[in-house]
């Protein structure tokens, strides 16, 4: 496939010929493009992302960035291994991965952003809480996402039968048995930080000043909890009363 190369590699230039001759190679090892649609859904620092006939995703390598996916594709590995036989989805799918590049299913949903301002009340807190639920199941296996105080981009929602669950994307930062809990990330970047998103959701779920103090208590002590490995009855405890608190379950 000549046009291959125009696609995959990016920036596209003489300079990095070698490079994108062995991207090329790694790809169409694994890929039969004939006939396939292949168009580009976005262009990051460190990578670009295709769409493969609408249905996969395929993350490349920028041509002038000096990185390797293999850490993103070990994460994703890691996710399905531990969670694919409880029926839980956590991320997308995963395929194949290599340094250059990784396949995986693509999602279509709805961005954390553009979900929290179009939800009725009752999807907002359903969906939040299973949001809290799924960050402190990455937290259990001590994957850290590490860019979850700005989920706008890394958290999408799909609605399916009425159900609706979140769905972690771009692993590229992450760390195996990392020491940064998720669940304090997306719990700070939803209630306590200063943005629309925060504006929107403790307006709906009525947390006030004196609400978001007592909040960051439960937060210092979880995060004490994380990182000296508390028990896990200890944790459960912490995480009750935080939950308590964000959804109105006690005074």
């Amino acid at each position: 496939m000549e046009s291959l190369k125009y696609v995959i590699c990016f920036p596209f230039n003489d300079k990095y010929a070698k490079k994108c001759l062995e991207i090329e190679e790694v790809i169409e090892k694994i890929l039969d493009l004939e006939g396939r649609k292949l168009t580009l859904l976005a262009k990051g620092t460190d990578s670009i992302v295709l769409s493969l006939d609408e249905k996969y995703a395929l993350k490349v390598v920028r041509l002038d960035r000096e990185i390797s996916l293999l850490k993103e594709g070990m994460s994703l590995y890691i996710l399905e291994r531990n969670f694919k036989k409880t029926g839980i989805k956590i991320a997308p799918e995963l395929y194949s991965f290599s340094k250059y590049h990784v396949l995986m299913e693509r999602i279509n949903g709805i961005s954390i952003s553009d979900f929290i301002f179009s939800a009725s009340e009752d999807e907002l807190k359903d969906a939040l809480r299973s949001l809290l639920i799924y960050s402190l199941k990455l937290d259990s296996i001590r994957l850290s996402h590490n860019e979850l105080s700005r989920p706008y981009h890394h958290v999408f929602f799909i609605k399916n039968r009425e159900k609706i669950t979140p769905i972690f994307l771009d692993f590229g930062s992450s760390t195996i048995n990392g020491n940064n809990s998720n669940f304090l990330q997306i719990s700070s970047a939803l209630f306590l930080s200063k943005s629309r998103i925060n504006e929107r959701i403790t307006k709906s779920f009525k947390i006030d000043e004196i609400t978001q103090n007592k909040l960051r208590e439960l937060l210092i002590l979880y995060k004490n909890c994380f990182k000296k490995r508390c028990m896990q009855e200890e944790i459960e405890k912490v995480i009750e009363k935080i939950l308590n608190i964000i959804f109105r379950q006690e005074s």
